[in-house]
């Protein structure tokens, strides 16, 4: 994922970007996002987001941000239905348990968030999920990860 600081807490794509979820079923094609039936996310170049939502911005939450931002402006936007918000939660917190590796110039630096700020930030988005229906223990379930080069 290649972006720029467009702003002291924003971010902006300067290439699009892949993964594969487990929400599948739906053919969304907006301007700057799109969702594959087989469940390929694509955040297109200019898509910007604001970073983690009540959190500190560290860079080992930035991409799972992003993708997580994406998927929560498509069920806002009803694209999506509300029920699919916990898979949406999952993928974040399975992202966030992956190891990174950031480069900057020609360093590059491994980096991964803690098991505590993990969980930390997976209870906040279940617990101030404006649209929830229920409570739910998105992180039991088995979410498949694959970061796709463009």
């Amino acid at each position: 994922m290649k972006y720029i600081e467009i702003g002291r807490l924003a971010y902006q794509l300067t290439e699009s970007c892949s993964i594969q979820t487990t929400i599948t079923g739906y053919d969304i094609d907006e301007p700057l996002f799109s969702l594959s039936p087989d469940g390929l996310l694509t955040l297109k170049i200019h898509f910007a987001w604001d970073g983690p939502s009540g959190a500190v911005n560290t860079r080992s939450f930035i991409i799972s941000s992003g993708y997580h931002d994406a998927l929560c402006k498509m069920i806002n936007r009803a694209l999506l239905p509300v029920e699919e918000q916990c898979k949406a939660d999952g993928l974040m917190d399975a992202i966030n348990d992956m190891p990174q590796i950031w480069t900057d110039g020609e360093d590059q630096k491994e980096v991964q968030m803690g098991t505590f700020r993990r969980l930390y930030a997976y209870v906040s988005v279940r617990v101030f999920q404006r649209n929830k229906k229920k409570e739910e223990d998105c992180r039991s379930r088995v979410f498949e990860i694959n970061l796709l080069p463009q």
